[in-house]
């Protein structure tokens, strides 16, 4: 089964709901406040915003294709050690630029900005440092292996497109052999089997439906190269799979974060800094009043 679009980011945390919308709407009337009060446009801050989409989208291609910048097109971020370490070290140094920009510097926008910007660095770290995907998780690579834009986006002639798949293929079989010195065994049971499911199925993508796609293209030369870097890509794709197999006869069950990096992730993903207890509270008291409002609406409809 191939890869799905969006599998990077799916963190269910529904305890959080109610405390972010009652966040949100304060952050909201608070923010529209603000913005009564004049304050000059912060040149530096629009410079520094620049700079940092720059850099992000040089050391995440992925992300700069699926956004467009299809100069980054064939490309796939540094997964080896010393690039995750300095990715690491790229965001803390970022945040730390954010945060020196005060209130009084920058117009209501730019606060907007400079929260919303910290608030995303924040969220990558968890993932990255304080859950340590990179080196637990093979879902944590899924998405950026996912070549579907080249497949499904007409934004180029389909030579164009074939050039950029081809190019894409020749880093794979690199790609999967950094993502398998990363990952720390003996992996989660679960894990290993949303690998397979994401990462491991593209071997059949590659070879069925992406040949397919670029059939029409009729330059041998194109062709040829998209064959010999096609099937390279899904032999390793294919090993790589095998060896996720084989992690199975020592697979753990502890995949949980538990309840301090949980609390971590609501603070740093979401932006909820509050005890586990008060917002379970919260949650609970919300899940009450929701039932007893669909127990009477229930009891009108059909006593």
């Amino acid at each position: 089964m191939r890869n799905t679009k969006g599998i990077r980011r799916i963190q269910a945390t529904v305890l959080c709901g109610v405390a972010c919308v009652v966040l949100a709407s304060s952050a909201y009337a608070a923010d529209q406040s603000e913005n009564q009060k004049p304050s000059p446009a912060n040149a530096k801050w629009d410079k520094f915003v620049q700079q940092f989409i720059d850099d992000y989208f040089a050391a995440n291609p992925d992300d700069a294709v699926a956004s467009g910048k299809h100069e980054y097109d064939g490309q796939l971020p540094d997964w080896s050690e010393a690039g995750l370490q300095r990715e690491i070290a790229r965001l803390h140094a970022e945040r730390d630029k954010a945060l020196a920009f005060m209130n009084d510097d920058l117009n209501a926008d730019q606060r907007f900005e400079r929260d919303y910007l910290i608030s995303e660095i924040d969220r990558s770290l968890f993932w990255r440092e304080v859950a340590d995907r990179p080196h637990l998780s093979p879902f944590y690579y899924a998405s950026s292996l996912d070549p579907d834009t080249y497949i499904s986006r007409e934004y180029a002639p389909l030579e164009t497109r074939l050039k950029a798949f081809t190019a894409y293929s020749n880093r794979v079989p690199a790609a999967l052999r950094q993502i398998k010195v990363n990952l720390k065994t003996p992996l989660p049971q679960e894990f290993i089997a949303i690998g397979r499911r994401t990462i491991g199925g593209l071997a059949g993508f590659y070879a069925n439906e992406v040949p397919q796609a670029f059939a029409a293209v009729k330059d041998d030369k194109l062709q040829a190269e998209f064959k010999q870097a096609n099937a390279a890509a899904i032999l390793a794709v294919k090993e790589f799979d095998q060896w996720l197999t084989e992690q199975r006869a020592n697979a753990t069950e502890n995949f949980a974060l538990g309840p301090e990096k949980f609390r971590k992730m609501l603070a740093m993903t979401e932006g909820v800094d509050i005890s586990l207890e008060d917002l379970e509270r919260i949650a609970q008291r919300d899940l009450d009043r929701n039932y007893a409002a669909m127990q009477k609406a229930c009891a009108e409809f059909a006593p």
